[in-house]
């Protein structure tokens, strides 16, 4: 983690002292020492709702009373994770885009039993992290998601059906204007990932996407974070 942010910051900062002076803020804490004195704790770990809950219900006992607790869930609703809680309004979601770096876009989901102040300050948050807060309602795959995932399903069924190759999909895609292309995209983002999200929002009829997915995951091929995707 910190070789990846010495090589953002050089980028961004493009200044030897601010360079370590943002890494001497950026302290790893495997055993979350820090929890009890943060003022936001947002979980990013793999999508699942089992492993999330139990992430959650080891962390609440022990933040202040006022801290923000947030998820970084791509799709999974609020009530599904926030069950476990025993004040289940203090769970928001505060769900960033990849690649994170250069998507300005933030969305802080909520639902009907989250706190107004909770969602308030995880906007502010984002807005203190030069990010633009979207607040949105949180249902399966939330506002882009929801976009984005059948996008992505349509470039590996062209792929698939078409026999299309898949840097002529991403270049068609950059070339149009977006950041990253679709495939290239499933990759950083994680194809574990990206697998839970097709099979939540695209149902039966992305069954040949999500088989696709599931025959990189067993083969442990999941993108970026594995070294090896698509």
């Amino acid at each position: 983690m910190q070789k990846r942010a010495k090589s953002l910051f050089a980028k961004k900062l493009r200044d030897r002292n601010k360079v370590a002076g943002a890494l001497s803020r950026l302290v790893p804490d495997v055993e979350g020492k820090g929890v009890p004195k943060a003022d936001v704790i947002i979980e990013a770990i793999f999508e699942d709702v089992a492993a999330k809950r139990a992430l959650f219900a080891g962390v609440e006992a022990r933040t202040k009373d006022d801290a923000v607790l947030a998820t970084n869930t791509s799709a999974i609703p609020l009530a599904d994770i926030a069950s476990v809680l025993k004040k289940p309004e203090r769970l928001i979601g505060i769900h960033f885009f990849n690649p994170v770096a250069k998507m300005p876009l933030v969305e802080v989901v909520y639902d009907e039993k989250s706190d107004a102040g909770q969602v308030a300050r995880g906007a502010a948050f984002c807005s203190a992290i030069n990010r633009f807060p979207l607040p949105v309602k949180s249902s399966p795959g939330f506002l882009v998601n929801r976009v984005l995932a059948p996008y992505m399903a349509k470039a590996m069924s062209i792929h698939l059906e078409r026999n299309i190759p898949i840097e002529v999909l991403d270049k068609a895609a950059t070339t149009f204007g977006m950041p990253m292309g679709p495939v290239e995209l499933a990759d950083t983002v994680g194809l574990d990932v990206c697998m839970k999200v097709v099979e939540m929002l695209g149902g039966e009829s992305a069954r040949q996407e999500a088989a696709l997915l599931q025959e990189k995951v067993d083969a442990g091929e999941l993108g970026k974070k594995s070294g090896k995707g698509f």
